[in-house]
C-alpha cells in the first residue's frame, strides 16, 4: 500500500513533482485527482496531498481535486 501512480504507472514523489510542475503551464490546465484506496497509511496519503498542495497546479489554477470513493470505480465521473 502507499504506491503512487499516475494515469495506471507507478511513479515516485519526485516524478509526481516534475509532472505537477510540468503540467501547472499548460492552458487550459489538466486536472489531477487524488484517489486514495482504502487500507493506504494516512501518512503516505498525508505526504502526496501535500506535494499536491505545494503544487501551482493545484494551488494557483485550482486544477486538483480528491476521488473518495477509490474502491467503486463505477461511480466516478467520466469525461469522454
Amino acid at each position: 500500500m502507499g504506491n503512487l501512480t499516475w494515469n495506471g504507472q507507478s511513479i515516485s514523489d519526485a516524478t509526481l513533482v516534475d509532472y505537477l510542475k510540468r503540467t501547472s503551464g499548460m492552458n487550459p490546465p489538466p486536472g489531477a485527482l487524488l484517489a486514495v484506496q482504502s487500507g493506504t497509511p494516512c501518512v503516505r496519503a498525508s505526504e502526496v496531498r501535500d506535494i499536491l498542495h505545494s503544487a501551482p497546479l493545484c494551488t494557483t489554477r485550482g486544477a486538483c481535486s480528491e476521488d473518495s470513493n477509490f474502491d467503486n470505480p463505477g461511480n466516478r465521473p467520466i469525461v469522454n
